[in-house]
């Protein structure tokens, strides 16, 4: 097993991001709030940071009903709005993950539920950002509790492509075959 990247559980109150290093393309974690899950992927920590060169992934925004991908905070959406109603719970916590991958020059951006292999929601970027910083928040008046957050090595992920290679930084490669992982 992996370890938490976050140990034990945070509570966040607000639209205030809480950012971690991260290297990895996928993630996996828990969350619980009423409504407004904001997870961001970004090339910098919050000291310093561009709000227009983040990904934010919003899971059951408006009062619990839809789901976007945007670039920039409250940014442009790289997504479609998916109808998410009940999809979040003030009272227990619901399992999501998040898949980045290259395909040719466009990152495209995955999300769904834990336990189900297809994304309620893909977003794509034709100039994409580096991916260093995996970020929490919640929304304004607001509060949202995180836990179980770690990488998704994508042991469990099928595909119908043959082979998948994806960039992971400087020179490290994987290639994605049916059901395992390959580090070249």
């Amino acid at each position: 097993s992996y370890r938490n990247v976050i140990p034990g559980e945070i509570s966040l109150s607000g639209y205030n991001y809480q950012y971690q290093p991260w290297n990895h393309n996928n993630v996996i974690f828990e969350a619980k709030t009423s409504t407004d899950v904001h997870v961001a992927l970004s090339p910098d920590s919050e000291e310093g940071q561009d709000k227009d060169d983040v990904y934010e992934i919003v899971i059951g925004g408006w009062t619990n009903s839809q789901s976007v991908i945007r670039r920039g905070m409250q940014g442009t959406n790289i997504s479609g709005f998916a109808a998410t109603p009940g999809i979040l719970s003030p009272t227990e916590f619901r399992g999501f993950w998040i898949k980045t991958r290259q395909v040719r020059t466009k990152l495209v951006i995955t999300v769904g539920k834990s336990g189900e292999n297809d994304p309620f929601m893909t977003g794509e970027d034709k100039n994409p950002l580096p991916l260093k910083y995996l970020g929490f928040s919640a929304f304004y008046g607001f509060s949202a509790s995180y836990r179980n957050v770690i990488p998704d090595f994508g042991e469990e992920m099928t595909t119908d492509e043959p082979e998948l290679t994806t960039y992971l930084g400087e020179n490290h490669f994987t290639t994605t075959t049916r059901k395992h992982i390959n580090t070249l």
